[in-house]
């Protein structure tokens, strides 16, 4: 078989026995679908692609595919929580990484493609931290949200800064710049009045058709469709699929689509991710060995750093500032775009475009693995390091008989205020965030900061003296060593423990916990009793 057709097979068949390997290994997919694609390369030997033309092709097409897919999963609403930071600390973010990158490159002697190369290096890849963070079970945490978060908004960022590029590689005054703006403009704000109006309806009248495969026809037509009109105006299509899966994400179907499209996306990331890896030539990543290495580890560190500091000086503590040091390593899919349009106007020379691939494709296959030691190091830490004093506030004078929340999350919050509603027994909070516990110290609050999965920590809550325990931390990992620790701690103590889905109960119940809540579960029953009463 030849043509686009045999090597669309071979990309598949590369990527299910790479992925296989990584599975094997108990590393993230992604790494095996890269090494895969080098593997099966035209710059090295064996089995290979027919055309080197279908593998841009393809990673076209991938990478169309893969942003729609993440722009559905994308929600404004799971932003609000942690709005400031993804804002406002990602726009400090792409200002700091731009001039610290553009320093870096510019000493390299690359004169104004330096400021390409810098513009590539300022976001991080969400698809390759979506899946680092679902395999490893940490995409419902804390920090898995603010870096879901953050490497989205860097994503935007990315375009306007891609327009100016453009038009200041192109020359001809601020005419041209201003023209494309205005085009972006219009593009958003008309995708903005079709996302409440003409798309919800469109959708509508193919859902009462009652046919799964024209829905998803339509749903995939309409990503694509709108990922080329956005190309037509000098705008990316991978963006334009991108906005087209935001917009489709808060419409009343865009958990529909989503479910619709979970089969097609892993075959989204497997073709885009095994192309990526067949671009990369071995050979000149040898020759210029010590130039990719330490581009790779001055943009990845200083990035991390740069996250890691804001993220720090905005209230974020304990394993945050860790895991966006860590694992927001990997740089964005948004950078091929990037460089390839840079390379096509003959902007970017071959060997600065050669050179920045490597460093892409270097920092996706080190920063997959590195992020899944982000648990392990601040363990580490956290047992060398002395405690030091445990800060805690307005706890009563007699700890007895009260009740313990551990925090974490919003769930927390709303917890204990139920509870100063419902009852007078005394309620001490045990609230790992910062921000939170600061927040909560001003309404007088009985609290503890630190990490309720710390044994020092329950200690301090006087577990053996209380009368019940709610874990209502939102990681689950944190919620199971809670019960696990609490039980040892106070055998007959009361726990009370969320989990997400049946398994996590189960776990839970395991480990302890007198009753384990299905959150669902239970938010349905309190819906249903709610509408009783109202009818």
């Amino acid at each position: 078989m030849s043509g686009i057709a045999g090597d669309l097979s071979l990309v598949i068949l590369a990527g299910l026995l790479g992925g296989s390997l990584a599975r094997f290994f108990r590393q993230p997919l992604i790494l095996g679908y890269i090494v895969a694609g080098i593997l099966i390369g035209p710059y090295t030997g064996g089995a290979t692609v027919s055309e080197v033309n279908n593998i841009e092709r393809l990673a076209d097409i991938g990478a169309t595919l893969l942003l729609f897919s993440l722009g559905l999963e994308f929600s404004l609403k799971d932003l609000r929580p942690i709005g400031r930071i993804a804002f406002g600390g990602t726009l400090i973010q792409v200002a700091l990484t731009m001039g610290y990158v553009t320093f870096i490159a510019d000493a390299q002697g690359w004169g104004g493609q330096a400021l390409w190369f810098a513009a590539a290096m300022v976001s991080s890849s969400t698809a390759v931290i979506l899946k680092t963070l679902t395999s490893r079970g940490y995409d419902r945490t804390l920090s898995g949200r603010i870096m879901l978060g953050m490497s989205i908004v860097q994503d935007l960022c990315v375009i306007p800064i891609m327009i100016f590029l453009i038009h200041g590689s192109q020359g001809g005054g601020w005419a041209p710049l201003a023209k494309s703006a205005g085009y972006a403009t219009a593009f958003l704000a008309s995708m903005a009045i079709m996302g409440t109006k003409a798309i919800p309806w469109a959708l509508r009248k193919v859902s009462q058709w009652e046919s799964r495969e024209l829905f998803l026809l339509f749903v995939m037509a309409m990503g694509l469709g709108i990922g080329s009109l956005s190309a037509t105006i000098g705008l990316s299509s991978a963006f334009g699929a991108f906005v087209a899966g935001v917009v489709l994400s808060e419409s009343d179907y865009g958990h529909k689509a989503m479910s619709e499209l979970i089969p097609l996306r892993d075959i989204f990331g497997l073709l885009f991710f095994v192309s990526v890896g067949m671009l990369m030539d071995p050979s000149f990543l040898i020759n210029h060995l010590g130039t990719v290495l330490l581009l790779t580890l001055a943009v990845t560190m200083g990035k991390g750093a740069i996250l890691s500091g804001i993220s720090w000086i905005m209230g974020y503590r304990r394993v945050i500032p860790l895991a966006l040091f860590l694992g927001m390593l990997p740089i964005s899919e948004m950078a091929f775009v990037l460089i390839q349009t840079g390379n096509s106007m003959g902007v970017l020379g071959e060997e600065v475009y050669s050179i920045t691939l490597n460093v892409v494709i270097l920092s996706m296959l080190g920063g997959s693995i590195i992020s899944g030691f982000t648990d392990t190091i601040y363990k580490t830490v956290k047992r060398r390091l002395p405690e030091g004093r445990i800060t805690a506030v307005n706890l009563p004078e007699e700890q007895s008989g009260h009740i313990v929340v551990t925090g974490g999350g919003t769930i927390s919050t709303y917890v204990v205020d139920i509870l100063r509603e419902k009852t007078d027994t005394p309620i001490v909070t045990i609230e790992p965030q910062y921000r939170t516990f600061e927040s909560m110290k001003k309404k007088g609050l009985s609290l503890i900061y630190g990490d309720p999965s710390m044994i020092s920590i329950l200690e301090v809550a006087k577990l053996d003296k209380a009368s019940l325990l709610i874990v209502a931390s939102e990681d689950p990992r944190t919620a199971r060593t809670v019960v696990e620790t609490a039980r040892r701690l106070s055998p007959n103590l009361p726990i009370v423990a969320r989990g997400e889905d049946d398994l996590e109960v189960e776990k839970l119940t395991s480990l302890g916990a007198t009753k384990a809540v299905l959150s669902r579960r239970e938010a349905a029953m309190a819906m249903v009793r709610m509408g009783q009463e109202v009818t």
